[in-house]
């Protein structure tokens, strides 16, 4: 799966919304988006797998999902919110 990569449309969601803007990765890469992301406040990021979200469901009201790539079969299951 691709990740927020550099952290660039994590950026400019939380630039452009009043809401949480939530960032996930499997992988280390996560570390490269954190560090342009520090100065801001309502962006948040998750090293986790896209269909295992550790959010309760019923705080997970929309979900967008940009540059999402997935070569494995478990994903076959569907994403959960």
């Amino acid at each position: 799966m691709q990740g927020p990569g550099n952290g660039r449309d994590t950026r400019l969601y939380a630039e452009n919304c009043t809401g949480r803007v939530f960032g996930v990765d499997i992988s280390v890469a996560i570390d490269s988006a954190y560090s342009h992301l520090k100065s801001y406040p309502n962006a948040h990021l998750i090293q986790a797998d896209l269909t295992l979200l550790p959010f309760p469901r019923v705080t997970s009201t929309s979900l967008l999902a940009i540059r999402c790539y997935t070569t494995h079969a478990t994903c076959d299951a569907g994403i959960s919110v």
